[in-house]
């Protein structure tokens, strides 16, 4: 390399230097500046260019080099997270297996299994969903395929309402079973011509049930291991 292309390089990479303190001063002008005498190279002779194309080239390598190590930190960042859901599923097992709540170990903390924050997750078994878990939405034609009954609650263009939905499982109607009268005919003592009222098993003499929507239903939350 001659040295007046030395010269040359060095110059821009002292030029590249000066931009990177200016941007982290915050000088928005000097930068503008700068910016302004690098674009002047490409004017310039062709030694110039190729001192330009050879700090792009190393600047590319260095992006190609931060890529793989980011890969590399993202593949162990990936493993060791299914490490902790792996192992926080094994104590999670276990302690519903024996139904114990909390697991304590001094000195070292432990382990509390409590369930999972918000809404009942809402499952329609028949509807189908998208890859996301999302109901998906159903063409006029393709609705019929789904066995629901005609007011089941739905909105524009086939999506189950699901805010209706979860409001109508809110509501609280009259026991089917006792007709809301808190007391049903003992089925055993029927078998020897008694007649013994007992406490409606439905409602366990409340009178009122939550109400239904058919094909739909609330599951349970889940449950989840924590440390603490």
């Amino acid at each position: 390399m001659s040295a007046s292309l030395f010269v040359i390089e060095q110059s821009l990479v002292d030029l590249e230097e000066l931009r990177a303190t200016l941007v982290d001063e915050g000088d928005t002008e000097a930068v503008a500046a700068v910016d302004a005498q690098i674009k002047e190279w490409l004017t310039a002779e062709a030694s110039k260019v190729t001192s330009y194309v050879g700090l792009i080239r190393s600047k590319q390598a260095t992006v190609e080099a931060a890529k793989a190590e980011k890969a590399r930190v993202d593949a162990i960042l990936k493993a060791a997270e299914a490490d902790v859901e792996r192992l926080k599923a094994n104590a999670l097992a276990v302690m519903q297996r024996f139904d114990v709540k909390e697991l304590k170990a001094t000195p070292g903390g432990g382990l509390r299994r409590q369930g999972n924050g918000g809404l009942e997750p809402l499952d329609i078994p028949e509807w189908p969903k998208d890859a996301s878990g999302n109901f998906k939405a159903l063409r006029e034609h393709d609705a019929g395929l789904v066995n629901f009954p005609s007011d089941f609650p739905v909105k524009a263009l086939y999506i189950p309402d699901t805010e209706k939905i979860r409001e109508e499982f809110k509501r609280r109607v009259t026991c089917p079973e006792c007709k809301g009268s808190e007391f049903v005919h003992n089925p055993k003592a029927a078998q020897t011509g008694e007649t013994v009222l007992i406490t409606c098993p439905r409602c366990k003499g409340e009178l009122t049930v939550p109400a239904t929507v058919p094909g739909a239903r609330l599951l349970p939350r889940g449950e989840h291991v924590r440390v603490i």
